[in-house]
């Protein structure tokens, strides 16, 4: 398991954000196709940002650059370390 993922999948259980069961979005799967659109997309950023004390950034605020749970874990990683330094 990737780090943060456990934790962002607790956050994308609970806000009805996709069509299909959390359980059967894998890392790589892209939202789009598990039924997210962009507006939802925009209230899962504002809780990622809540969850995990960052700030997105802007050139990754939308859905083709941010758009897996992977893509989520490695920007959290980095804002955390840049948070950190």
């Amino acid at each position: 398991m990737l780090k943060y993922e456990a934790q962002l999948r607790e956050i994308l259980s609970g806000g009805g954000y996709f069509t299909e069961p959390i359980d059967s979005v894998q890392p790589d799967t892209l939202f789009q196709s598990a039924g997210m659109d962009s507006l939802k997309f925009v209230q899962l950023i504002i809780q990622v940002e809540d969850a995990f004390d960052i700030e997105f950034p802007e050139d990754k605020m939308v859905i083709t650059q941010a758009g897996t749970i992977q893509k989520l874990c490695d920007i959290i990683e980095v804002q955390k370390q840049e948070n950190d330094a």
